[in-house]
């Protein structure tokens, strides 16, 4: 058997290990907010009726449905349990950290180089412990784009065989955010035009005659790969590539993030491995570090970096050059996309820059071990490759233990969880029994909670429809469908909307818990009190 076949034999092992250890949380935790709407949508996945990806707060989708398509064998193997997604994510991380790790090796060769890149993944990964097996889509795209970096790099120095591979990561990270589109095409045009100078320079070299099934394939996987978002925009009159267009060739009206607070916010990622100040995004307003400490170290690896490319150009080392250049390629743009955010900066929009800094580290240390160690021999092939496994290793053991905190955490579920699974199963019955199809009306404060519990219904079969403002948020399934002025309404109120609901007489209470109200409005009793996100 192929070493090939090993690694991917030894891949479905682990990744029916994290199901099957994913079937052991709690079967009936209901999750709230973005975890339970990421839930929804794996659902419609199953249901092979998704074309979107998630959604976004300016009210249209990230371009494709990929990331879903990808957790819901985890989801269906697990039971339908949350914690299948967790596995599915965990095992999305340490793929795209396996493949950093194999791909650096190959093209570094058995080096320091590979030691140091795999070193700084690792450590990035270990010290962003919950991220590892964290579902929500800004998380589980940062060590995939750490990898296009990486297998970028090694098809600039002429690993042309690892395009699939490139289009394959581009693709995922693309689909699940827009956000990440402009480092993500930006590196991977760079190597895909330096494979394209390679094969002119060398046309008459055997190698480049293998090439072209090589691009041509590739074309074909990334056809594959975009044919759900593809058949999506060309089925509706507008469809989503198309509003998303129009969204942003409107950017001239939008002022984004001034420089001065881009540039801090830069800095804070790029040097946050370097100073042990990684914290993992959690949808938080961000704030930069006061003081130039961030400053000063960001600008100064970046020089170090520059020169780490330029002076590998002058050694001919390609792969210790590229990567260099990928790496500021996508810190630069990167600095550039910050300044394109509109309205609030979010911390989770910036966090991926983290992993580039970390890939910086990595190369930095490198060349102090070459000029000041002046340790500049072959390592053996075994001893690296042993190290950058057990280093892999390690991640494994951070990405379980991490899986293992979500296992447990369904056995002892928050209080927005809790309230989610009291109110579901309250509501249930009484709907069951009296209620078909009714329009979900969401009261902006208690959104999160809302979305848990519609989760709890869509799960147990119940149809509804969710009001306009709100459905993309829960997919084009719940996109209401003809004329629901006579439908029942299904009110989830907060404090405000349930004082002015209580003294109604023609409208029932299904359900309270803590600040949540769940109203259901008969059409004879029409208020009209929805209100807009």
């Amino acid at each position: 058997m192929s070493k090939s076949w090993v690694l991917v034999l030894l891949a479905a092992c682990g990744a029916a290990a994290l199901i099957i250890y994913a079937r052991t949380a709690d079967a009936a935790f209901a999750p709230a907010g973005d975890i339970a709407l990421i839930e929804t949508y794996t659902i419609h996945a199953t249901h092979g009726e998704l074309l979107l990806g998630p959604y976004s707060r300016y009210g249209w989708n990230h371009p494709g449905p990929l990331y879903f398509y990808v957790q819901a064998p985890f989801y269906v193997m697990s039971g339908y349990r949350s914690a299948g997604l967790s596995a599915g994510a965990l095992a999305i991380n340490l793929s795209a950290l396996g493949i950093l790790v194999w791909v650096c090796f190959l093209a570094a060769g058995p080096g320091f180089l590979s030691i140091a890149t795999a070193a700084s993944a690792v450590l990035f990964a270990a010290q962003s412990l919950d991220m590892l097996a964290s579902q929500w889509n800004p998380h589980v795209l940062v060590l995939p784009t750490m990898a296009i970096v990486v297998v970028a790099a090694a098809i600039s120095a002429g690993w042309f065989r690892l395009l699939p591979v490139l289009a394959a990561l581009a693709s995922f990270v693309v689909q699940t955010h827009l956000g990440l589109a402009p480092a993500v095409l930006a590196v991977s045009g760079a190597a895909t035009a330096m494979l394209v100078v390679r094969a002119m320079v060398l046309r008459f070299d055997d190698s480049t005659v293998r090439i072209w099934p090589i691009l041509i394939g590739t074309l074909g996987l990334a056809v594959l790969l975009w044919i759900l978002p593809l058949a999506q925009e060309l089925s509706q009159r507008e469809g989503n590539l198309t509003q998303l267009w129009m969204f942003f060739g409107s950017g001239g009206d939008r002022p984004g993030q001034p420089w001065r607070i881009s540039f801090r916010t830069w800095a804070d990622m790029i040097s946050a491995l370097l100073r042990g100040d990684v914290h993992v995004a959690w949808g938080g307003r961000y704030r930069p570090v006061a003081g130039p400490v961030s400053q000063s170290w960001a600008i100064v690896e970046t020089i170090i970096v520059a020169g780490i490319a330029a002076w590998s150009v002058f050694r001919k080392e390609p792969f210790r050059a590229a990567l260099a250049a990928t790496t500021l390629v996508a810190s630069f743009v990167g600095l550039w996309s910050i300044t394109q955010i509109d309205d609030e900066l979010y911390d989770h929009l910036v966090f991926w820059l983290g992993g580039i800094g970390a890939l910086q580290l990595g190369l930095i240390g490198d060349a102090v071990v070459r000029v000041v160690l002046r340790a500049n021999r072959p390592i053996p092939a075994r001893l690296a490759a042993a190290t950058c496994v057990l280093l892999f290793g390690v991640a494994v053991a951070a990405g379980v233990q991490d899986l293992r905190v979500i296992v447990s955490r369904s056995f002892r579920p928050g209080l927005e969880q809790l309230s989610t699974r009291r109110l579901a199963d309250w509501i249930v019955p009484k709907l069951e029994a009296t209620v078909d199809h009714p329009l979900v009306t969401i009261d902006q404060p208690v959104w999160a909670i809302a979305a848990g519990v519609l989760l709890q219904l869509q799960k147990r079969g119940f149809a509804f429809s969710v009001e306009e403002g709100w459905w993309f948020m829960f997919g084009p399934p719940a996109r209401p469908d003809g004329d629901l002025t006579h439908a029942d309404k299904l009110i989830f109120a907060g404090p405000e909307l349930r004082f002015r609901l209580k003294s109604h007489p023609g409208v029932e209470t299904l359900g309270e818990r803590d600040s949540v109200s769940i109203f259901l409005e008969r059409p004879s009793t029409s208020l009209g009190p929805g209100s807009q996100p």
